[in-house]
């Protein structure tokens, strides 16, 4: 089994990033901002460095990145079974909301780090050398990058808005930070306003992202925010802050750029590919890079592995007869021998070499 990280054009510590074509390990507080941010080549490898930070930091196997805390959300939820195999027992218990272990502190490493990136490229970014057009895109990005990180935050770190919206979330930061404020800390903000700050960079971010701008089809760059991504981030972030009406209209926008449905064919693929044309926005594993592809070893249960994300045996019967979906289940073994309902719905692409595409948002389901 092959596992490698990539070497990041950018170091992510506890303050901003510095860059170089190798990884560099001297914290930006002993080099001048202008040193970090010389020109917009450094400013997008300090967002591409948070991005990798984002997918590939964890402390176990079972917590690499942000595809392990979505495969960790799937544990909370009433659809899918967890059987006797390694990861993810804290959630699917429901008591990894107790302590400052397990998904907690991952989590909250996985998005204050890249926050105080984007903070730091924000702040100097309209100052540094290159194109018009490089910063303002640059600049779009970092605050969807920022906005994203917010709303993960105020989605885990809280009760639903609705329950309490004054209830305490998580500390705002703005700013990039040294190691004294960094040690020192600030107070938690509300869900409210953890809410409000993520909406509103990204509805910011819209006004700086060319809506002619893609990431196409390029492998290296699925992890991009473009215009239709921000949109659907619109859309989601409002969901869940109960403004059913704007989730609704970011959501139309986005379709209006995006609204292909995978055939038949396409869904039963096992959603491991970002060339599918019903995804959005991804991340695209290369040998070199295919530590995030880890979580499907317990998602992929014709694979050699965990097979630890099983379904009630109840919700078959959600769909009906004749729904392709349906196909996907079937009664089997796990890795520990018990007998579960496994779905074939996540298959590795490349087995032997650990390869699969992780998908971040589709335009229908």
């Amino acid at each position: 089994m092959k596992i490698k990280l990539k070497n990041v054009c950018g170091l992510i510590l506890m303050v901003c990033a510095v860059v170089s074509c190798d990884l560099d390990t001297t914290p930006t507080t002993s080099l001048d901002a202008p040193n970090v941010y010389k020109d917009t080549k450094n400013a997008e490898r300090v967002l591409r460095g948070a991005w990798n930070y984002i997918f590939n930091t964890g402390s176990t196997y079972a917590s690499i990145g942000m595809g392990s805390i979505m495969l960790n959300d799937d544990f909370a939820g009433s659809d899918a079974v967890r059987t006797r195999s390694y990861g993810f027992s804290g959630s699917y218990n429901l008591t990894n909301g107790y302590s400052r272990g397990e998904y907690n502190g991952v989590l909250w490493d996985l998005m204050y780090d890249p926050i105080n990136n984007c903070n730091g490229i924000l702040k100097y970014i309209d100052d540094v050398a290159g194109t018009k057009e490089d910063k303002a895109r640059i600049k779009g990005q970092a605050l969807a990058t920022r906005g994203y990180a917010y709303m993960i935050l105020a989605t885990h770190y809280s009760f639903a808005i609705d329950k309490d919206p004054n209830a305490v979330c998580a500390p705002i930061y703005t700013e990039p930070t040294d190691n004294e404020v960094a040690l020192t800390g600030k107070p938690a903000s509300s869900v409210s306003e953890v809410f409000a700050q993520a909406l509103s960079d990204l509805e910011d971010a819209l006004l700086f992202i060319p809506e002619n701008y893609s990431h196409g089809n390029d492998a290296n760059a699925q992890y991009q925010i473009d215009y239709s991504v921000a949109l659907g981030l619109l859309a989601r972030t409002h969901l869940y802050a109960r403004s059913w009406q704007k989730a609704y209209d970011y959501a139309t926008d986005a379709l209006a750029i995006n609204s292909y449905l995978m055939n038949e064919n396409e869904y039963k693929s096992g959603f491991n590919d970002y060339t599918n044309k019903e995804w959005m926005w991804g991340l695209s594993c290369t040998i070199d890079d295919n530590m995030p592809c880890y979580l499907f070893y317990f998602k992929d249960c014709t694979s050699d592995g965990y097979t630890n994300l099983n379904a009630d045996p109840y919700f078959k019967e959600e769909f009906e007869d004749g729904d392709y979906r349906k196909d996907l289940f079937d009664w089997g073994q796990t890795a520990y021998g018990d007998w579960a309902m496994l779905n074939k719905k996540f298959i590795f692409k490349d087995l032997d070499n650990m390869l699969a595409d992780l998908v971040l948002m589709v335009s229908i389901r």
